[in-house]
């Protein structure tokens, strides 16, 4: 700004006229740059003094200026003036600034949603990262996700964007399409009980189609039950005894003398199994 009067772009090193970017949606400054998040054309680093411009988008060949979403919603600075970037789509980024490039988070890493609306430190160091399916604690430490949605206590159903602040006491505050919360992150307990398993039915089908019209759940008691030649197939469901928050339960399962190993965890309560072979086997 010269003489009072408001610019509508800047100069940019290597273009003969000045460069206006349109729909930013967030901006931060960390020493003589200027970080520029947009709503489509991605992310640009404007140095204040040399007036190099470095954009950085989903469509640069360069590892070192892609990121998965030109939909760049927030930007947040740590205490260490690291920059993360939140998009729409693409779930988090961290600048790395020696090898210069982002180290991308997404839902293959944890995160419960890739749509990010905001992102903001506590008193630990911890990412709060506020997303369309709720709010994911991020330890940059161990690079993990810790989730919290509607089915275990957090109830806001879509944050809005930039709605969220930490106050001076380490108190959230953030806000959503259907109402206003706070909460202090360090009362906030996860539930680390490992409920008891057992088998609650099984389903024993027939080799031939015609004798399965007549098949039944049987209830498991003894747990041990056995089977006739021709009963190669069924069906084992089983429930943990906890209602706690019950619907985030996973289960993790493997039948001793088939399985070559744990099946990967999954909310599912029932497994089918067909052609087992003659002998002892174990769940």
């Amino acid at each position: 700004m010269e003489n009072d009067l408001l610019e509508e772009s800047f100069p940019v090193k290597g273009r003969a006229t000045e460069l206006s970017i349109i729909n930013v949606q967030d901006l931060k400054a960390i020493g003589p740059y200027i970080w520029m998040g947009t709503r489509a054309a991605g992310l640009y680093r404007y140095h204040t003094q040399t007036h190099e411009l470095k954009h950085f988008g989903s469509e640069e060949k360069s590892p070192d200026q892609f990121i998965p979403s030109n939909h760049v919603s927030t930007l947040y600075t740590d205490s260490s003036e690291n920059l993360w970037i939140g998009t729409y789509g693409g779930g988090v980024g961290l600048y790395n600034n020696i090898k210069e490039h982002f180290t991308i988070y997404n839902e293959e890493n944890g995160l419960p949603n890739n749509a990010i609306n905001s992102i903001v430190a506590d008193n630990t160091g911890k990412l709060w990262v506020s997303t369309l399916k709720g709010m994911s604690c991020f330890d940059p430490k161990s690079e993990t996700f810790t989730n919290w949605d509607n089915k275990n206590g957090y109830s806001l159903l879509e944050t809005n964007l930039h709605a969220c602040l930490k106050s001076s006491s380490d108190i959230f505050y953030v806000g959503g399409n259907n109402h206003f919360l706070s909460f202090n992150p360090q009362l906030l307990r996860k539930n680390t009980f490992i409920p008891p398993v057992y088998i609650t039915k099984m389903r024993i089908w027939a080799d031939y189609l015609e004798d399965n019209k007549a098949a039944q759940w049987v209830n498991i008691s003894n747990q041990k039950i056995k089977l006739k030649y021709n009963q190669t197939s069924f069906t084992i469901k089983f429930s943990a005894l906890s209602y706690v928050f019950a619907s985030n339960n996973k289960f993790s399962y493997m039948l001793e003398g088939f399985d070559k190993g744990w099946s990967e965890p999954t909310h599912e309560r029932s497994v089918n199994y067909t052609n087992i072979p003659p002998g002892e086997v174990y769940f």
